[in-house]
């Protein structure tokens, strides 16, 4: 299952995936509406809960889905601050390889084992 919500409020997208597995096509989908969003809200904050899903993404995919971040955050004054939770040593090794790809300096990537970390991360952060 796959749900997005983005709380106008607290410029807040919550992201629940349980149980689905990571690939390239939901992932880009998942970019492109965050790119459709950005111009209205500037800085936004996205609490992501991958516990239970199965990232199914090569290298170069995820060198592909990196790209897709740099062309929509590259010279712009959009921030985003990404907290994502997983439960799996796995899951977390794929993370940290997104992160090593060279993701913008406008774009903050933050890896948790627990919601309460990832949210407690995000609500010290003022947009």
């Amino acid at each position: 299952m796959n749900t997005l919500h983005f709380d106008k409020n607290s410029k807040t997208i919550f992201l629940e995936e349980s149980n689905n597995e990571i690939n390239l096509k939901n992932r880009l989908e998942y970019v492109y509406q965050i790119g459709k969003m950005l111009p209205e809200h500037k800085k936004i904050k996205i609490l992501q809960n991958n516990t239970g899903s199965k990232t199914k993404l090569s290298l170069d995919e995820i060198e592909i889905l990196t790209g897709e971040i740099r062309k929509i955050m590259n010279n712009t004054d959009f921030m985003i601050f990404h907290a994502v939770i997983y439960n799996s040593p796995l899951e977390t090794a794929h993370s940290i390889v997104y992160e090593s790809l060279g993701l913008p300096e406008n774009y903050i990537h933050k890896i948790f084992n627990t919601a309460d970390a990832a949210s407690s991360w995000l609500d010290e952060i003022k947009l």
